[in-house]
């Protein structure tokens, strides 16, 4: 898969977090969500994680949409594995991840 693709795919999971907020901000104004490009944003990750397993949502929200200070350790703990295997763990589920965002990529 493409470097640039998966970067781009990381970065729609940073966003992420952003978006969703703007999103309940907008929501408690009293603002208009459907329709927004913000509104789409968010879809469109939910629809890409939603449709993943469970383990590869779960690592990629730990990793780039709640990022805490012991993530990292959480997740080390929860699939009981090396440090390394954390992250080819991360850079598959990102590929996954890619794929349902983006469709077919080469």
């Amino acid at each position: 898969m493409n470097k640039n693709v998966k970067k781009r795919a990381a970065s729609e999971l940073k966003a992420h977090r952003a978006r969703r907020t703007a999103l309940e901000c907008m929501a408690l104004r009293g603002e208009k969500t459907e329709g927004t490009a913000v509104k789409a944003a968010v879809d469109a990750v939910e629809l890409a994680l939603g449709g993943l397993h469970p383990d590869d949502r779960y690592l990629l929200t730990e990793f780039y949409v709640d990022r805490a200070d012991d993530s990292f350790e959480r997740l080390r703990s929860c699939f009981d594995c090396s440090e390394s295997s954390v992250y080819r763990k991360k850079r598959l589920a990102l590929e996954r991840f890619a794929m349902r965002l983006f469709g077919s990529v080469e």
